[in-house]
């Protein structure tokens, strides 16, 4: 059975224009459009081209997408790096709740503000005082910032 990476490999490499003739259906069911685009746009290079293909993606099928690529890519041996999402520090759902009451922000915002806050020990005093403003113990507000 073909792997996603045997299809991007035959979309850089090999670029066989009766490739889809030549697989079964269970081939054809492992090339999902979504996944192609996402990685190929892994190279710096044709991020823009994928971009603005993934646009039409959703009305090509997959036979149409796979013969799209190998009329524009380059044919090359070509390393698609995939670029992981950086780990989100979780913070304290109440104490998200109270700095997006506190500065009146939305949810993404107050984690941006605590992500500050937390760059340094002057935020971290900052936040705490605030905290306290809000009538939390001592022990409460440690709890709060783990």
């Amino acid at each position: 059975m073909k792997t996603l990476f045997d299809h991007i490999n035959e979309i850089t490499q090999n670029q066989d224009a009766n490739y889809f003739d030549s697989i079964d259906d269970s081939d054809k069911k492992s090339f999902s459009n979504y996944m192609i685009n996402r990685f190929l746009s892994m190279n710096i290079d044709w991020i823009e081209l994928v971009s603005e293909v993934d646009l039409y993606s959703g009305q090509l099928n997959k036979e149409m997408l796979y013969l799209l690529y190998i009329n524009i890519l380059p044919k090359e041996k070509v390393f698609l790096k995939y670029i992981k999402p950086k780990n989100e520090v979780k913070y304290n759902k109440e104490i998200i709740s109270l700095i997006k009451k506190h500065f009146e922000v939305s949810e993404d915002e107050s984690i941006d503000y605590l992500t500050i806050f937390f760059s340094s020990d002057n935020g971290i005093k900052s936040l705490r005082k605030i905290v306290s403003m809000y009538g939390f113990t001592e022990q409460e507000i440690n709890k709060l910032l783990k």
